[in-house]
């Protein structure tokens, strides 16, 4: 029979590995709930990101759909253009292609197809025949009629969105709901060899200036849809660059419309992407059991379900050595407790017995990577292991003798302070966050659980640092709501401020103002100057409208060349219009560029809460509609808003559509006004001018048009429909008998830069069988000569045996310097030189200076704007080669002007002028 001593110790052996193994389970449990944790944090971390990439392509593709809407016509070129503009396609490679489908009733279809059949500009981009797929009787059609890119995605071109029931029924959702919609997983043509599953995203288009609160007032003011194919695989590829996803292996299922209450069950049908589909997932069995979660998310009125797994990273000491270590240190200590309790039964030596079971203890409580500590209810730290000198940095005695509240940062103290209070009460905590001070002055995020003994008024708990994974959520956010180029806050985010603060707006019954800010002249940097350089001006931008901002005030980029700026305080003396022109003149300082110095200069509407609309959509409408009158008003100014400026929002609109429409069916025609020798009175040559004659307004002159047609960038069309015409109208001319002269084409600043513009020229002179000698092309900015583009076009054109002209020579950018640096044959004197002749002396001077010096480089003058002899006498005696003007002959159609051998002077004035 064993005896009491030996019952004795085995007790006591039994009693420390029984505590033993719970610590060695406990340590093993927190190592793995550590591991899940992390494991399930990184999946859903996965899933925001892929939801922000996601609502990154919402925000690009609902730019498109702003186009769309504020102009229904749509071009291919103007389509083309924003696309790769924008670098929508380089910067979400996922984008397999974009379209435009409008609403058309089965009436309109056969108009559509003749229209687009005769379209150049289809032609010009290589678009093929239209043909409507699927074809069929139906009420009404969304068929794509603009695609980019073309390759690949030829059979997209004609493809009826309301054909198919599936995809109807997503457009459907997208037009009643007024917001981006996804399909259910579908195979783009494109990959129909792969099997690859793509998903299409729809986003409706409004009528711009039509209300959309109701359904109804949608359903009226549906004008079309904007779609986009991309291809999850890839979207989903780049994500995984990240290094938040190393070791991870995830499927993501497509779980059904949010419209059900519940996701549905998910089989092979459903999966939009497996990294592993064509692997075995069996595990060797003697590998540990894999990490899994899952995480179900809703995007664009999806449901989409995430599922992970990845290998248990347990180290050989986590998994295996530090529980046996655990284990035989408990044996240890109760094999030397046993010893020590027969020790102190038997003799006096238990103080040193039991001082070295408590080394052991420490020992343990030191090997620990994690920061442990006993912390008093008087804010002090009792007791720490070595982790949290390590981490922090400061010595053991500054710890212990230091209040915690001088260790935590002042933005967590109240927090903290309620924990403590909380934990003196009895309460638990886990995963608690604050950040503590470390030796050089930083801070580190740390992670708490602990609990405490309200006897001893001591609370025990554990630390661990999270600093990194902190980093990597405070990036998570930036990506979904700050603009990356300039820091700001983007459109998604601007949209939440402010409707957070018309909320609280309306209870505090206080008014807000919008600057709604739009760069004037940005396209000429980006097209003569590059991105580069249009990114570095729109950062030096952002940067002095911080400096113009309030604490209160919230700034965001909107997207392209726009910014927002929310003023919420407008209490006191505070005058938004002022705030507006310090605005503007802080933008308009000078930006060096390189190889330009350039000064910004920006329109600016404003727009008030409650007076101009009464939440975010209409608030925006009015500041747009005032930035427009600001920019109409003569460019780098502010507007506040006005109701008129609505109607003037659809009168730009109605003269957009009207003239596409003139373009389309032929409502232009050339006017051609006559250039004259002075000597002989006889027509030498000829400008022709555009005119528009508008079935209800009459004949429009160009100033009234030109302007709108550089906007809505239709007027390199426009140019060449006037090159063209012009070319064969004076072939009509020589080929009647009449003596041959020069016809002089005007061309716009931005056709001129363009490399199209060569192949145009010759084209039109092929066409035509007009000789090169005999067309002039005249550029109103000296400017552009001075381009690499500019100068290269001009070189070209010279080459051919096409004339050059500078137009309006004198005012804007002209002087007389860069006669000898540009390759120019014509210089025409504005009007304004002319006007004052008779009664200025010093300007026939003048005049005479820049004739000679037009003369001394080569260069033909022609003055334009003669109203009166005395001018016509004055040009004749400073040498001027040509004139032209309302006294001689005002712009007539073709078949009314004039024949060469007749002088165009008045009777009474051939006489006065022969003096």
């Amino acid at each position: 029979m064993p005896s009491s001593k030996f019952l004795r110790q085995l007790s006591v052996v039994a009693l420390f590995l029984l505590a033993s193994a719970w610590a060695a389970l406990i340590t093993y449990s927190y190592q793995t709930s550590d591991h899940e944790r992390d494991f399930r944090y990184q999946t859903e971390a996965l899933a925001s990101h892929i939801q922000t990439q996601m609502q990154r392509i919402f925000v690009a593709v609902n730019g498109v759909g702003g186009l769309a809407s504020t102009h229904p016509g749509l071009s291919a070129h103007e389509f083309h253009n924003y696309l790769y503009s924008a670098d929508l396609f380089k910067q979400f490679p996922t984008v397999r292609a974009i379209a435009y489908a409008p609403r058309l009733m089965a009436e309109d279809l056969p108009l559509l197809e003749k229209r687009l059949a005769s379209d150049p500009e289809r032609q010009h981009l290589k678009y093929p025949q239209f043909q409507l797929q699927p074809d069929g009787d139906r009420e009404e059609y969304f068929p794509a009629i603009l695609v980019e890119p073309l390759a690949g995605n030829d059979k997209v071109y004609g493809f009826d969105l309301w054909a198919l029931p599936a995809r109807r029924y997503a457009a459907q959702r997208a037009l009643d709901g007024g917001r981006p919609i996804l399909s259910a997983p579908v195979v783009l043509s494109q990959d129909a060899e792969t099997g690859i599953k793509s998903v299409l995203l729809l986003s409706p288009i409004y009528a711009a200036g039509m209300p959309t609160d109701t359904l109804q007032e949608r359903r009226n003011a549906h004008i079309g849809f904007i779609s986009a194919g991309f291809t999850i695989r890839y979207a989903l590829q780049q994500i995984l660059k990240e290094e938040t996803q190393n070791n991870l292996q995830f499927s993501l299922y497509d779980a059904g419309s949010t419209e059900l209450a519940h996701p549905k069950q998910l089989n092979a049908a459903d999966l939009l992407y497996s990294p592993h589909q064509s692997e075995s997932a069996d595990t060797n069995a003697d590998q540990q059991p894999p990490l899994k979660a899952s995480v179900t998310f809703a995007v664009g009125g999806r449901h989409w379900h995430l599922t992970a797994e990845r290998p248990l990273l347990l180290s050989w000491m986590d998994q295996y050595a530090t529980p046996v270590l655990i284990m035989l240190l408990g044996l240890a200590l109760g094999m030397g407790a046993a010893r020590l309790l027969e020790d102190r039964l038997a003799s006096r030596d238990t103080r040193k017995r039991l001082k070295f079971a408590e080394s052991e203890v420490d020992a343990f409580f030191d090997m620990s990577v994690d920061m442990f500590c006993v912390v008093g209810f008087d804010g002090y730290f009792k007791q720490i292991n070595p982790a949290w000198v390590s981490s922090l940095g400061h010595d053991k005695e500054f710890l212990l003798h230091t209040p915690l509240k001088q260790l935590i940062h002042p933005d967590d103290l109240s927090r903290s302070n309620q924990i403590m209070e909380g934990l003196r009460n009895g309460e638990t905590i886990t995963d608690f966050r604050n950040r503590y001070r470390t030796h050089d002055g930083n801070y580190r995020w740390l992670s708490w659980r602990g609990t405490a003994a309200p006897n001893e008024k001591l609370i025990f708990a554990v630390a661990r640092d999270v600093t990194a994974k902190m980093a990597i959520e405070e990036k998570m956010q930036r990506l979904a709501y700050f603009d990356s180029l300039t820091a700001l806050a983007n459109r998604s985010n601007f949209m939440e401020q402010l409707n957070r603060e018309i909320t609280l707006a309306q209870r505090q019954n206080n008014r807000l103002a919008i600057f709604y800010i739009d760069l004037d002249g940005f396209k000429d940097v980006n097209d003569s100057m590059g991105h580069d350089a249009g990114d570095y001006l729109l950062q030096h931008v952002a940067g002095r409208l911080r400096s113009q901002l309030r604490g209160s005030d919230f700034a965001a980029r909107l997207g392209g060349d726009e910014f927002c700026i929310l003023i919420k305080d407008l209490s006191g003396d505070y005058s938004a219009p002022a705030a507006a022109q310090r605005i503007l003149q802080e933008i308009s300082d000078p930006v060096d560029l390189g190889p330009r110095t350039v000064m910004p200069r920006a329109s600016i509407g404003i727009a008030y809460f409650p007076e101009d609309g009464e939440d975010c959509n209409s608030l925006l409408k009015a500041a747009d509609s005032a930035m427009y009158s600001a920019k109409f008003a003569g460019k780098h100014r502010y507007a506040c808003y006005q109701p008129h400026m609505t109607e003037a929002a659809m009168e730009r609109l109605q003269m957009e559509q009207d003239l596409r429409y003139a373009i389309e069916h032929n409502e232009l025609e050339l006017h051609y006004q006559p250039q004259i020798c002075l000597q002989t009175g006889m027509l030498k040559g000829v400008e022709a001018l555009v005119r528009w004659r508008h079935p209800e307004k009459g004949l429009i002159m160009p100033l009234q048009f030109i302007e709108t047609a550089e906007r809505l960038r239709i007027i390199d069309a426009l140019g060449e429909w006037v090159l063209n015409t012009a070319c064969t109208q004076a072939m009509q001319w020589y080929q009647s008998g009449r003596e041959r002269f020069t016809i002089a084409v005007n061309i716009s600043p931005l056709h001129f830069e363009d490399p199209e513009l060569l192949p145009t020229v010759k084209d039109a002179l092929l066409r035509s069988g007009l000789p090169p000698e005999y067309l002039e092309l005249e550029i109103t900015e000296t400017r552009i000569l001075q381009t690499q583009a500019g100068q290269a076009n001009a070189t070209a054109l010279r080459r051919m045996g096409v004339h050059v002209a500078v137009d309006d020579f004198g005012t804007g950018y002209s002087s007389l310097q860069l006669l000898q640096q540009l390759e120019i044959d014509t210089i025409k004197i504005d009007r304004s030189f002319i006007a004052p002749l008779a009664e200025q002396p010093e300007a026939a001077i003048l005049l005479g200076t820049i004739i000679g010096a037009a003369h001394a480089f080569g260069a033909k003058v022609i003055a334009e704007g003669v109203e009166t002899l005395e001018q016509a006498r004055i040009l004749h005696g400073v040498g001027s080669d040509l004139v032209q003007g309302y006294y001689f002959c005002h712009p007539v159609p073709a078949l009314e002007l004039p024949s060469g051998d007749q002088s165009l002077y008045p009777k009474e004035s051939t006489a006065d002028l022969a003096e």
